[in-house]
């Protein structure tokens, strides 16, 4: 018994150390678990780069695109309640890139198509001088290549039988004047001089003589056979030196203002890949095509090789020049077009950007004209300015869904997700409308990483279910236009992407009216729908071909 109660105390003795050595194990633990706590509640807040919405007091991942949270970093000036701010690592993520505002003497490069054809001025017809009967006809096919003095055919005249017996006659008779006479006669029926010696020589009356070219050309027309009847004047063909042709240039409607008659055009031909042509235009239709909305433009082109032949299509380049002062331009993808407003991103000192309504002027292809709204000297955002626009909406400051403060907002972040993919969708929409394939392209790339980037778990119930019913789709066919080769194909799936835009808007509270609009002449006649910031029609899917084709069929309020 006494060896039990021993080895109890023993035992006892050895759980006290070993619980006051535990003790000082997790001690300092503790302590690093306290200085742990006390650094995350010093005040400092992480947001996302990207979502700067996003705010918490400990790092970590942002939970709509699950990059790494960053401090927000201090600044001792407030943030201009019409302007943004990013960090520099958003701006760096975002490639934000500005360009000085500058005046330039607009240039604009027209790119038009056309067609070799013959020069008009150039067509001759070989007629024959005297009545007869086509006996013979050599020159039988067109597009045949007549010299001066070939042989055409020959001609049974009794007219010019009578000519050769007065010349036989003439001649035999010793008269020089009368023989002299008799030869001027048939030189007038366009006989040659070797016919004419050959009927002195021989002492014969030829029934049949030979006619020959008198130009040289191509044959267009031929219009006469043999065997038939013709008389002193007829045509027997039609010839057309392309030694000179014509390049006949489409001009839009548009476009009319840029081009003058005494501008040079330089192109190349399909057929003839590697080679360069230039021309001048001499004469600009007066009278435009109310089918196609285009005038045609004729351009002299010399073709002393002949190797340009009628019928050839031409792709051409001219450099056009708008006449007056120098004028305000920037890159084209610094504009922001809603429709009924254009906008730029106005860069700062103080690393701000401020959206700046501004009246565009004539496009430049990759410039446009800015007619009111920037001075020289502005920075503008020329790359990036969807990602600058975005995180204004999220910020509730001036942008392209909202133009003031005073306007009413969405409600949820859901509407503000909702409304940055209707913002560059529109911008897609407008691309399209400007036949501009590239700008195109790249809104359409910007939807899709917009879409990549929403958080359902921040929309509304109503909003949630909207985008899980067309989500699927709507990347499937961003990516398809991303993809796309040429204008057709894009606009084909633009139809899809409207279809789905249009179901995404009615789920959410929007800040600006949107209209569906209507063409019935789309997809093959079954007709296609899209959203429209402005009720006038400017139809995407044709372009300027068909620019007011459609109709208002509802809103989205």
């Amino acid at each position: 018994m006494k060896n039990i109660i021993q080895n109890k105390y023993v035992i006892a003795i050895i759980c006290l150390l070993i619980g006051i050595s535990a003790g000082l194990w997790f001690a300092p633990d503790q302590q690093v678990e306290k200085t742990h706590h006390h650094e995350t509640q010093d005040g400092t807040i992480y947001t996302c780069s990207m979502h700067p919405q996003v705010r918490q007091n400990e790092p970590g991942n942002c939970p709509i695109c699950g990059m790494e949270l960053i401090p927000v970093e201090e600044t001792n000036n407030e943030e201009s309640a019409s302007a943004v701010k990013m960090s520099a690592t958003a701006k760096k993520l975002a490639n934000i890139q500005t360009s000085v505002v500058k005046r330039s003497e607009p240039v604009k490069t027209l790119r038009l198509d056309g067609e070799i054809v013959p020069d008009e001025t150039a067509d001759v017809s070989q007629a024959v001088h005297f009545e007869g009967r086509i006996e013979e006809l050599y020159a039988d096919y067109e597009g045949k290549y007549i010299s001066p003095g070939d042989e055409i055919g020959k001609v049974y005249s009794r007219e010019v039988m009578v000519a050769q017996r007065e010349l036989l006659q003439a001649v035999k008779s010793g008269n020089e004047s009368l023989k002299d006479a008799a030869v001027a006669k048939l030189r007038n029926y366009k006989i040659s001089q070797k016919s004419i010696d050959k009927i002195i020589n021989s002492d014969k009356i030829y029934e049949t003589l030979p006619i020959y070219a008198h130009k040289s050309g191509i044959i267009t027309k031929i219009n006469v056979s043999e065997g038939d009847h013709v008389h002193k004047g007829d045509a027997l063909y039609t010839l057309t030196d392309l030694s000179s042709v014509w390049l006949m240039l489409d001009l839009f409607e548009k476009d009319l203002q840029w081009v003058e008659t005494g501008d040079s055009v330089q192109f190349e031909i399909e057929a003839l890949p590697g080679q360069s042509f230039n021309g001048v235009i001499d004469y600009i239709d007066p009278i435009i095509d109310s089918k196609t909305r285009t005038a045609e433009a004729r351009v002299i082109v010399q073709n002393q090789k002949r190797n340009l032949k009628p019928g050839m299509f031409a792709n051409a380049t001219v450099k056009a020049r708008l006449s007056g002062n120098s004028q305000i331009t920037i890159p084209k993808s610094a504009v922001l077009w809603t429709g009924k407003r254009s906008v730029v991103y106005v860069s700062s000192e103080s690393d701000e950007f401020e959206m700046r309504e501004v009246k565009l002027g004539n496009s430049l292809g990759e410039k446009q004209i800015i007619a009111s709204g920037l001075k020289v000297g502005e920075e503008v955002v020329t790359n990036g300015a969807f990602y600058v626009d975005a995180a204004a909406q999220l910020a509730n400051k001036s942008s392209m869904m909202n133009s003031s403060q005073s306007e009413p907002k969405s409600n949820g972040e859901s509407d503000k997700q909702i409304s940055q993919l209707i913002v560059s969708y529109l911008a897609l929409k407008d691309s399209l409308v400007n036949d501009n394939f590239e700008g195109a392209k790249k809104a359409a790339e910007q939807t899709l990483k917009l879409t990549e980037n929403i958080d359902m778990k921040a929309m509304s119930h109503k909003a949630h279910m909207a985008y899980m019913k067309v989500n699927k789709a709507l990347k499937s066919n961003l990516e398809k236009a991303v993809n796309a080769e040429d204008l057709e194909p894009l606009r084909n799936t633009f139809l899809d992407i409207s279809n789905s835009m249009i179901k995404l808007s009615k789920s959410t509270a929007l800040t600006d009216k949107l209209y569906i609009q209507h063409c019935p002449m789309a997809n093959d006649y079954d007709g296609g729908d899209w959203l429209s910031k402005e009720k006038k029609i400017r139809n995407p899917y044709f372009g300027s071909s068909m620019l007011t084709c459609g109709s208002v069929t509802g809103e989205v309020k």
